[in-house]
């Protein structure tokens, strides 16, 4: 079995396996990052790194949602029509970086991220009062999906 990059180890270990790292997690990464780099920095550098691919991990997986035939499995990119872009984009701007790559470390970012749950504001699910609209309000009544078979 190969060796886990430093990254995945700290979410093994980890006791808040629901939301983020553990402050302790956190310092080792950022103790071992600067000591590898030889650099010094501080919390907020990891913190916004974070948030930072958090968003692009929750972006790739709605457009994967919405673009089921659009999506080519060898290469990892999505083939759109520029309209059907364009209307994407309008409903989810993160999804931008996508029109000409893919998800870089693709399957280190579902590690992560893929068993997190969001609370809060962030929160969707049956229990809200506005489950419905929060749910269905990224969709777009005009958009045409066109059926490819690639």
């Amino acid at each position: 079995m190969p060796p886990k990059n430093k990254g995945s180890r700290e979410l093994d270990t980890s006791k808040d396996a629901g939301s983020e790292l553990l402050k302790a997690s956190w310092a080792k990464i950022r103790e071992e990052y600067n000591a590898k780099f030889n650099l010094t920095r501080g919390p907020k550098y990891f913190s916004n790194v974070w948030f930072y691919q958090k968003t692009k991990y929750n972006a790739w997986t709605w457009l994967l949602r919405r673009t089921v035939n659009g999506f080519n499995a060898e290469t990892r990119t999505f083939h759109l029509p520029p309209d059907e872009w364009d209307a994407l984009i309008k409903i989810n701007e993160n999804v931008s970086t996508f029109r000409k790559g893919g998800l870089l470390h693709e399957n280190l970012m579902k590690t992560i991220f893929a068993n997190r749950v969001a609370t809060g504001r962030y929160a969707t699910g049956p229990a809200r009062d506005d489950f419905i609209d929060a749910a269905t309000s990224d969709f777009a009544a005009d958009l045409n999906m066109l059926v490819l078979n690639i």
